[in-house]
């Protein structure tokens, strides 16, 4: 339903859209974030607090790191809130679609922080930081730092940051500030070969192996961690080096998006589409039962490229997941996709989804069904 804005935006003396539309029940009923579970924390705000969500996110958060514009608030004890959205599931569930700047997004996990005292929420102070480990299967060197942003009509939009993944910027400091003596037959064993083995996370003084048929044996580990300290900006880099290994901190800096923000709301670890060897695909996605509704809610998800993209409603009524009519997408082929369309009618949501391997040329027929919200949920995350 569309509504103009006409007189208004001239008195208000500022522009809105004017032309917008309001967010459709289906994805304010059907797919929101309440779908994703809160996990609530009530953290002493004068102490450095490390919490671990249900899905292994690791968030550190350091003292007097917030603050707010109302000046009655007492900030002793803030009401934490952590989401995690990494699997496929998640993206769908919550209508965490990947997109930025009208370009196909990749992603490697997404996390929701918010902090609050009395309802009221809080802003992350300019010179402080909250880290971010996130659990991957492996690192993309390639991913980047996204910020959320949710439209009223219910889309998000990520727009890049100025955070950045700090795996590789750890490592080179991991190296720097830690000295590792051991003893070897020869001394002309290749760097890479040693380092590979001595900068384990596990690596103990007297642990041994065989490189290249020499005897390798760790002597002795030392960490010059006042000299790291003095060295880097901010807390978290050295947190992370300290502890790396203890105390549910990340034991392998390729099994875990490290960063930080000063930010709270969404944060997506992505990296723009870019693959050499996709093709013009040409899809039509044909709902037939589409009349019987107001709005029908198309999406896509391509779960080996982890991303999540909504459709729209051409000029023919067919349904498609590019910017225009014209427009063919780009994909490589034989990918599997998920192709669902949803919509919300007298209170009660329908369904339709059909996997398809993507081909040059492909047409799609669903037929939307009714079904609850407990099903609809169930066949999402036992189905994707």
């Amino acid at each position: 339903m569309k509504f103009q804005c006409l007189a208004i935006c001239t008195i208000m003396g500022f522009f809105y859209a004017c032309n917008f539309q309001l967010k459709p029940d289906v994805l304010s009923k059907v797919y929101n974030e309440d779908n994703l579970q809160s996990q609530i924390y009530t953290i002493d705000s004068e102490k450095d607090t490390t919490l671990v969500g249900e899905q292994g996110t690791i968030v550190k958060i350091y003292a007097n790191s917030f603050y707010s514009t109302d000046s009655t608030l007492d900030l002793s004890n803030i009401e934490i809130e952590l989401k995690e959205a990494i699997k496929p599931s998640d993206f769908v569930l919550a209508n965490l679609t990947t997109t930025s700047r009208n370009k196909m997004l990749q992603s490697g996990g997404m996390v929701f922080l918010d902090a609050k005292v009395n309802g009221k929420r809080l802003k992350v102070k300019s010179d402080a930081e909250i880290g971010v480990i996130l659990p991957a299967v492996a690192v993309d060197k390639d991913m980047e730092i996204f910020k959320g942003y949710r439209f009223i009509d219910g889309s998000m939009v990520w727009s890049e940051s100025y955070n950045r993944v700090l795996n590789s910027e750890l490592q080179n400091y991991e190296r720097s500030f830690i000295t590792i003596t051991y003893s070897c037959q020869i001394d002309s064993l290749p760097d890479s070969l040693l380092n590979a083995y001595l900068f384990q996370p596990e690596r103990e003084v007297g642990d041994k192996t065989i490189i290249q048929g020499y005897n390798v044996e760790v002597v002795k580990i030392e960490k010059n961690l006042v000299a790291l300290r003095e060295s880097v900006n901010g807390l978290f880099i050295p947190d992370v080096i300290t502890n790396k290994g203890r105390n549910g901190y990340v034991r392998d800096f390729n099994t875990s998006y490290i960063f930080s923000s000063s930010r709270l709301g969404w944060t997506n670890i992505d990296k723009f589409f870019d693959d050499p060897n996709a093709q013009e695909i040409d899809m039509v996605v044909d709902v037939t039962n589409q009349h019987d509704f107001d709005y029908v809610f198309t999406s896509m998800l391509l779960p080996e490229l982890n991303s999540y993209i909504s459709g729209y409603q051409k000029n023919d009524n067919t349904y498609g997941f590019t910017e225009s009519d014209n427009e063919k997408m780009m994909l490589p082929t034989g990918i599997e996709a998920t192709i669902m369309a949803t919509a919300y009618r007298d209170d009660v949501p329908y369904f339709s989804m059909k996997k398809v391997i993507i081909d040059k040329s492909l047409n799609v027929q669903l037929s939307l069904s009714e079904t609850t919200p407990e099903a609809l949920k169930s066949t999402i995350e036992t189905e994707i």
